[in-house]
């Protein structure tokens, strides 16, 4: 974090990145380094960094919160914006993970929350959130990480949808906007033949 000392106070900023495919990458909010894993979602899943969760990990935990309680919190808050999207979190015990992408997990077991988390492609490193121009990784210092470094993979699915959440009945408004009427049947086709 040394090299960071200098922006401490200073207002976050969003950087972003473009990368070889066009899609855009989200760097860790600078000067934090607590929110890799809210910067690989958002690229992984191409929403806005702001859009996801911010648990301010490394905030609360100067504060004196309990690692247990944060920890929960986050993960409760991740879990309620995955399924306000219809979306899941699988997690990947064999890496690489076949998928065009993935969040690869960098495991250190010595302190609450100083994993690291990069954005994969099938078997390689596509972007590392932490590295920003000549800063390098606040909780690794200068390395470079590979796929043998992955302990875990994530990854987003989207939840599969029952009949009735497809046709938005499973809990009607309390005052419904319009009336749901099913579609007309179609007279069967007949096919003429000259």
């Amino acid at each position: 974090m040394a090299q960071w000392r200098h922006l401490i106070g200073v207002v976050p900023q969003l950087l972003t990145r473009t990368l070889h495919d066009g899609t855009t990458a989200y760097h860790v909010r600078m000067p934090r380094g607590d929110d890799c894993f809210a910067a690989a979602a958002a690229t992984c899943l191409q929403v806005p960094i702001g859009d996801v969760p911010d648990p301010q990990l490394a905030a609360r935990q100067r504060g004196g919160e309990d690692p247990r309680v944060i920890n929960r919190d986050a993960w409760d808050a991740w879990d309620r914006w995955l399924d306000a999207r219809q979306l899941r979190l699988i997690r990947h015990r064999v890496v690489p993970a076949r998928r065009r992408r993935w969040i690869g997990v960098v495991v250190d077991t010595g302190r609450w929350f100083s994993s690291h988390c990069l954005v994969m492609s099938d078997d390689s490193v596509l972007f590392d959130p932490a590295l920003v121009g000549e800063c390098t990784n606040p909780v690794f210092g200068p390395r470079l990480f590979g796929v043998d470094d992955i302990t875990y993979g994530i990854s987003f699915q989207r939840k599969e949808r029952t009949p009735c959440q497809a046709l938005d009945l499973v809990s009607p408004p309390a005052t419904p906007r319009r009336t749901w009427v099913p579609p007309p049947v179609a007279p069967p086709v007949t096919l003429i033949s000259r």
